[in-house]
């Protein structure tokens, strides 16, 4: 007789059974978000790249400093001149393309530290883009201040699946002013193309020539570029978002690989292009779903779904098993195990 360990994910459990699971209650500093303005064409990006690396590897908690690969604007722009390292990719979004227009920067590489206002531009507009020099000043500052809120998200997917699965979560320390919006931001890592300047980060060089991009935007999960509102921003306050997300190919060459996915989250302080409060983010994990020796196990499902307190799992055997059901919550936690127990052939 064979055993089957039957797991399920509980992720579409509602009241107030998995409440506050994965945000933290206690205080917290804030969090950087760096919105790395960058290009295919730009000849000192990579270096930029190299300083936003250095600033998360170095920072007390690599989790406080999340990086976006924002690409738009001119050096953006794919080239077909053989003199540039090929192919050039097309990295570019309607909302990569809005940030880089809204930043105001004098020129690459430069990028917006919780999209602070700065000095350094003589552009109209907010002057939000900082040389990569002073990111680290600009970071260290963010970091030692308190936040109101503190974010939390997990992201998952099911082997063989397209769908990305993303949870958020955020709780109030102290009291808010009026609304705040959320944004969430799907990334990718480990994209190959071709790259101006690449022998200016040689971690990133590929042995043909061309580069390895990570961290980079391919789009917001939330409303338009500014994010969904949420108005419960009093102490103690708690909410959740949550959304699948079918993957989609962006550009001829950049396929969606699941496991180079990742999930941005931040919290900005109305619903234009301002100030960034914290941020956090999450790379995307294989969940199971499945069953050892599927072939063995027909009829899945589960119902009511999503449910409470009571479900129902079905199944048909094809002959008599030994069955582990283990439900697990958003975080990968086990939350319900049930006996393991000899059932007979059939439903």
């Amino acid at each position: 007789m064979k055993r089957i360990l039957l797991s399920t994910a509980a992720m579409a459990l509602t009241g107030g059974l998995f409440a506050q699971s994965i945000v933290s209650t206690a205080p917290e500093n804030k969090n950087v978000l760096l919105e790395d303005l960058t290009g295919i064409n730009c000849t000192w990006c990579p270096a930029g790249a190299e300083v936003a690396d250095q600033m998360k590897a170095t920072a007390s908690d690599p989790m406080d400093v999340i990086i976006i690969g924002n690409h738009g604007g001119g050096y953006a722009t794919p080239s077909s001149n053989p003199a540039y390292p090929q192919p050039q990719t097309d990295l570019r979004t309607p909302e990569g393309q809005a940030i880089d227009g809204l930043s105001s920067s004098l020129g690459y590489p430069a990028g917006n530290i919780n999209r602070l206002v700065t000095n350094q531009s003589n552009k109209p507009g907010q002057n939000t883009a900082h040389y990569r020099d002073k990111w680290g000043t600009v970071a260290g500052n963010v970091l030692g201040q308190a936040s109101p809120v503190n974010l939390a998200v997990v992201a998952y997917y099911y082997p063989g699946s397209n769908d990305l699965h993303v949870y958020v979560e955020g709780y109030y320390t102290s009291d808010g002013v009026g609304s705040d919006y959320l944004t969430v931001a799907v990334l990718q890592d480990n994209i190959i193309t071709g790259q101006s300047g690449a022998f200016r980060y040689p971690e990133r060089e590929q042995p043909n020539g061309t580069y390895r991009q990570m961290d980079v935007l391919r789009g917001y999960l939330t409303n338009g570029n500014f994010g969904d509102e949420i108005t419960t921003t009093a102490k103690d306050d708690f909410f959740t978002w949550d959304q699948t997300y079918t993957l989609a190919q962006v550009g001829p060459d950049v396929a969606p690989i699941m496991e180079d996915m990742k999930i941005a989250v931040w919290m900005t302080t109305d619903a234009g292009f301002s100030e960034v409060i914290t941020a956090t983010e999450a790379h995307a994990e294989e969940r199971p779903v499945g069953i050892n020796e599927a072939n063995s196990l027909k009829g899945l499902s589960i119902y009511p779904n999503p449910f409470t307190d009571v479900a129902t799992v079905e199944f048909n055997l094809e002959e008599s098993q030994e069955i582990t059901v283990n439900f697990f919550d958003v975080t990968g936690k086990m939350v319900q195990n049930v006996a393991s127990t000899v059932y007979s052939m059939g439903n």
